[in-house]
């Protein structure tokens, strides 16, 4: 079998499972639907570009309607970058809410199929020679656009490996199953950073030589191949970090009865009411579970498998309550909304106000222009 052949098989079984899999996030109904989806369109986006490419060598550039439909394909890789640092943000921010500011990373996106026409329609393809020619076009498909892109790679690279750092100090004061959650964000960052690192110096390469290095655009047909299929062995070994089933299976051995289970409730709830140690900001699993007299493990347990929370919705929800009494209190009127934040327990007035929208379905400000219109 041909080194072509093979690489060609092998980009057409990864595009498969990555479509498949990108379908299954974006239609499944459980777990986290917001980061599902966005990680969807991640794959899906994967997996077009890839296609795209599979496509364009199969094709000999003839017709100008057919590069720039393959051209405008490529818009893709723009995709990439910023939706991996939104999936990675919809995760480790159980508050994280798609806002419209969000939509600034489409910038790039959206200036590409704009303008791109305007460049291919002023030029003619039948005789197509990227690396002999010198006009303004080719310049822009031959150092300006991978350029461009290297530089959007790199930022959203930079800005998802600090939120994940973020999370992995967070979770240390929490329990082992979100090892796995971290886990996994690991690898997908990594892994696609690797794929695009190799791309982009291939490309490079290609730019100075005239021609890539064959080995290296080996290596990447191998590597996404192994990614999509470590991304379903992912799902099918670990499911929690999509649908988040992992309470049945990490409580299985518990040495909780139903009775205990109870009585752990009435006092966690007891402790809620009276002691409200909500408003601290420093509030974690551990801290809490001291106060209580109760191993973080199962203290876990009982707001996982029992109330069916996590712990920071858990504890966003008595401190959202607690700012509706602040908000509706006439007394209260002259506190800003941050002053009202950080006396709930919040350390910044952007996680209050998703946590807030996230619970009530509206904002603070929101929140207190309807009680003062009643």
């Amino acid at each position: 079998m041909k080194y072509s052949n093979l690489t060609e098989i092998t980009n057409i079984i990864a595009i498969s499972f990555l479509l498949l899999f990108s379908l299954f996030l974006i239609s499944h109904k459980k777990g986290n639907k917001l980061s599902n989806k966005i990680l969807g369109l991640f794959l899906f986006s994967t997996a077009a570009s890839l296609l795209n490419f599979v496509l364009s060598q199969k094709t000999n550039i003839l017709s100008q309607k057919i590069f720039l439909l393959f051209w405008l394909a490529n818009s893709f890789i723009l995709l990439w970058a910023p939706l991996l640092y939104l999936y990675i943000q919809a995760v480790v921010s159980h508050s994280f809410l798609l806002q419209r500011r969000h939509a600034l990373h489409l910038i790039p996106f959206l200036a590409y199929l704009v303008f791109s026409p305007f460049f291919v329609l002023h030029k003619s393809f039948s005789h197509l020679d990227l690396l002999t020619s010198s006009s303004s076009f080719d310049l822009w498909i031959l150092i300006i656009f991978p350029c461009l892109i290297s530089l959007q790679l790199a930022v959203y690279l930079i800005l998802s490996f600090k939120a994940l750092r973020k999370y992995q100090s967070w979770i240390k004061n929490q329990v082992l199953y979100q090892k796995s959650t971290l886990n996994w964000l690991r690898f997908i960052l990594v892994g696609f950073g690797l794929f695009w690192s190799i791309g982009i110096a291939n490309s490079m390469i290609a730019l100075i030589k005239g021609q890539s290095i064959y080995f290296l655009s080996l290596v990447n047909f191998f590597l996404i191949f192994g990614i999509a299929i470590a991304t379903v062995f992912q799902g099918l070994k670990h499911p929690e970090v999509f649908i988040q089933t992992e309470d049945k299976i990490k409580y299985k051995g518990s040495t909780l009865n139903p009775n205990e289970i109870d009585r752990h409730i009435e006092r966690l709830k007891e402790c809620m009411k009276n002691d409200k140690p909500y408003l601290n900001p420093g509030l974690s699993l551990v801290k809490l579970s001291r106060k209580l007299s109760i191993q973080p493990r199962h203290l876990s347990q009982i707001i996982n498998a029992s109330l069916n929370q996590t712990f920071i919705d858990f504890i966003n929800a008595y401190r959202i309550e607690e700012a509706k009494k602040y908000l509706s209190d006439p007394s209260m009127s002259e506190e800003t909304i941050l002053e009202i934040a950080y006396m709930v327990g919040f350390n910044s007035k952007s996680a209050f106000n998703n946590a807030f929208k996230k619970i009530t379905g509206k904002t603070p400000s929101e929140f207190k222009k309807s009680i003062q219109t009643e």
